[in-house]
């Protein structure tokens, strides 16, 4: 009991209320006095009107202890953090910006403008995915032109397709004799399903899993099994992942 009221008195709050309420609520003040004067000298932001039919971006502080080497308290942090976010993905010469907030992927935009020579345009296309805009900020990832690709390379274009890519018995088979790993692309095969699976398709993970049981000594029936999978694709290759604005928690559409 005295371990857990010990740890209970030097929990990081979770909300101003805790962090107020608490044993180390001056601390927590006291920090949280030195990060608005920090902010406020640095001039991160501006005290302003919220305007007509604007909605205001939500904030919170973040409470951190950090600790010495001997796990005694050295100091107490407060971080402003709003729900603002940023991610960039860079390959090669291509870049990605998402953002959370227009203006904030804008700025950025400039700045890397005022710096080099770039050229910027909505993201349609980013190492094979393809991004697709719909009505109510509906957004859908696939990898169609890829699906395409694969099914091209590996002669299955024109295959008729199958509305699974698996059937029950197949994750049971047993290896015949033959052995014709020479004969087939096996590795490469999978290896190609498997982005796939990484990118847009989730519903690829089991079938790939299996297959990629038997890199080293694929038999007849598993390129059999490879080339069902390729049939799925054929009947469902623009398939993708789709994100909403708004969605309902816990279920699953």
């Amino acid at each position: 009991m005295v371990a857990e009221a010990f740890i209970a008195d030097y929990e990081e709050p979770m909300t101003f209320e805790e962090a107020i309420g608490c044993k180390q609520n001056r601390h927590w003040k006291c920090a949280m006095d030195v990060e608005m004067s920090s902010l406020i000298e640095n001039e991160t932001w501006t005290l302003e009107e919220l305007p007509k039919n604007f909605k205001a971006i939500p904030c919170k502080w973040v409470y951190k202890i950090k600790r010495n080497p001997d796990d005694s308290i050295d100091k107490y942090k407060v971080r402003d953090k709003d729900e603002k976010n940023l991610i960039v993905c860079l390959y090669v010469d291509d870049g990605l910006v998402a953002a959370t907030d227009l203006q904030e992927s804008k700025k950025f935009i400039d700045d890397l403008n005022s710096r080099f020579k770039i050229t910027t345009k909505q993201a349609n296309y980013f190492l094979g995915l393809e991004i697709l805009y719909f009505e109510d900020g509906i957004i859908k990832i696939n990898q169609q032109a890829y699906a395409k690709r694969v099914l091209q390379k590996f002669h299955m274009e024109h295959s008729k397709p199958v509305s699974t890519p698996m059937l029950k018995e197949s994750t049971n088979i047993e290896k015949s004799d033959e052995q014709s790993s020479k004969t087939f692309p096996y590795r490469e095969a999978v290896g190609a399903l498997m982005y796939l699976m990484i990118g847009t398709r989730p519903d690829l993970a089991y079938c790939v899993g299996v297959l990629s049981r038997h890199l080293e000594n694929p038999s007849t029936e598993d390129w059999m099994t490879v080339k069902r999978v390729l049939r799925y694709i054929a009947g469902s290759y623009d398939k993708g992942i789709v994100y909403k604005h708004k969605y309902k928690q816990e279920v699953l559409e």
